[in-house]
């Protein structure tokens, strides 16, 4: 497994160049977004766990991409990409994930390759507890690396 991001050490997440990138394009894209809140997140080798806070949006600001599809026929693709980009949360996390690939694949001489993963997992975080949940898992995260399903070699 290539530790894009950086490595674990001690049950602690250390940050490599490309990591160092990733984390400046996630605080940049609240800039661009006043709507959000940044809150917990963590950059691991090879992935990421972040959660938005949505302060000062309307309902489709949260719909999630799982609960949009649903109400879609499943062939109607160019209809869901363009509700898609009005939808806060896929253009935020669009534009991290463009801004931070392209400067990651200038350094590897990669200028136009896919970084990310093309789709990205989002719930709608309903309570308090559900929160300090989330929160709890993102934190742990680095102690649970050497079991993680997302570390393919496991020491």
């Amino acid at each position: 497994m290539i530790e894009w991001l950086g490595k674990v050490r001690n049950e602690k997440m250390f940050l490599n160049d490309f990591g160092e990138i990733v984390e400046q394009c996630w605080q940049d894209a609240f800039r661009h977004y006043p709507q959000c809140e940044i809150d917990k997140y963590i950059i691991m080798p090879n992935h990421f766990h972040g959660i938005i806070r949505i302060v000062n949006g309307d309902d489709r600001d949260v719909e999630t991409i799982h609960e949009l599809s649903l109400r879609m026929y499943a062939d109607d693709t160019t209809c869901r990409r363009m509700i898609r980009r009005h939808m806060l949360l896929p253009k935020m996390i669009g534009r991290f994930k463009m801004q931070s690939a392209k400067q990651i694949n200038k350094i590897r001489g990669t200028v136009g390759e896919r970084f990310w993963q093309g789709r990205f997992y989002d719930r709608i975080i309903r309570s308090q507890e559900e929160l300090e949940q989330v929160r709890w898992y993102i934190r742990c995260n680095p102690q649970k690396w050497q079991r993680d399903r997302n570390n393919l070699v496991i020491s």
